[in-house]
């Protein structure tokens, strides 16, 4: 019975019992006590105990109920945070949730310490929050950009990754990533610098690049592209600038004289070597391999003079064999390849 219906009827009851009581004794009764006299008719004497547990009972009645609707309470808050902390797992999102029943912490400390992820695309639960959840990083997995309704920081796996999707998607917003780089994390950098590359014309991409900080795999992606141009390709200085930002060994060198080799004068080519030489030793070997494809042979002489026995020996062969009237190159004997 609910505490509505049990006030209703013990009124009712109460207010019978009083009314039968008077119709049959309409008199007075005295009670002293501790020189204290009280005169109450005999249907409220009889009544009054009746009050006293109606009352009681109500309070009892009212503090489990409140007892029990906070246990509830607690229940469905542990409840709602456990989805929360679920959520969150999935989200490889770190925050520190609380619960108060001890079953629920027992649970949040094993969940807090475990890698959660959705194992099927056909994933379904009897939560729908779960679901709209499973769904949007399903297909952000399968590298399609969602517009996710959770706050997440900028180094947050799944944030990049959907991040990504959108670059992927969308080349204007690859620019917009370029542009505010100090933004973004540099896989995203990286990302939507290859989808500028491959998209957009080496006439956008150079208004872009002054703004960036490009690493090894981004500049060699550049010297690829731009190589291929015809038009607006890099000057000698910005190849310079670009090369000098990163370390580059013998072979990385090698392939960025290969990439220029065609689409470079030879005194462009010549004079970018000998200047990349001049301060890195590592560019030596490409120096010496774009004065063979030209014929240098006189400056290849002067820097052979220069050094030991044990160095460039393999472009020392090389020279031997075109002294006895062999025509070799280097990529004919399949050096560096």
């Amino acid at each position: 019975m609910g505490l509505k219906k049990y006030i209703v009827a013990s009124v009712i009851f109460i207010a019978a019992v009083a009314a039968y009581v008077f119709s049959i004794a309409q008199t007075d009764y005295q009670i002293t006590l501790f020189d204290t006299t009280l005169l109450l008719p005999v249907a409220l004497w009889v009544i009054l105990p009746l009050l006293v547990l109606f009352v009681a009972s109500v309070f009892h009645m009212i503090f489990y109920g409140l007892k029990g609707y906070m246990v509830t309470s607690s229940l469905n808050k542990d409840e709602s945070n456990m989805i929360k902390l679920i959520k969150n797992k999935l989200l490889k999102k770190d925050e520190t949730i609380k619960f108060k029943n001890p079953i629920f912490q027992e649970l949040g400390e094993i969940l807090s310490q475990v890698d959660v992820q959705i194992s099927s695309d056909d994933f379904t639960s009897k939560n729908s929050e779960i679901n709209d959840l499973a769904k949007s990083l399903i297909e952000i997995k399968n590298q399609k950009f969602v517009s996710l309704n959770y706050k997440l920081n900028a180094n947050n796996e799944i944030a990049i990754a959907n991040n990504i999707n959108k670059i992927n998607e969308q080349a204007d917003w690859a620019i917009e990533v370029l542009k505010k780089s100090a933004n973004y994390t540099q896989k995203e950098i990286e990302a939507a610098f290859t989808k500028v590359l491959n998209d957009k014309s080496m006439t956008t991409l150079k208004k872009i690049l002054p703004n960036l900080k490009l690493s090894k795999s981004m500049i060699q992606e550049l010297f690829k592209k731009d190589s291929a141009q015809a038009e607006f390709s890099l000057s000698s200085e910005e190849l310079i600038k670009y090369i000098k930002q990163t370390e580059l060994n013998k072979q990385e060198f090698l392939e960025i004289a290969k990439l220029y080799k065609t689409s470079l004068t030879p005194d462009e080519i010549i004079g970018l070597f000998e200047e990349l030489s001049n301060a890195n030793e590592a560019a030596l070997d490409a120096y010496v391999y774009i004065l063979f494809e030209y014929e240098m042979i006189d400056k290849i002489r002067d820097i052979f003079s220069s050094t030991s026995s044990d160095e460039l020996t393999a472009f020392k062969a090389l020279l031997e064999l075109k002294d006895s009237g062999k025509q070799y190159t280097l990529d004919s004997i399949c050096y560096y390849k």
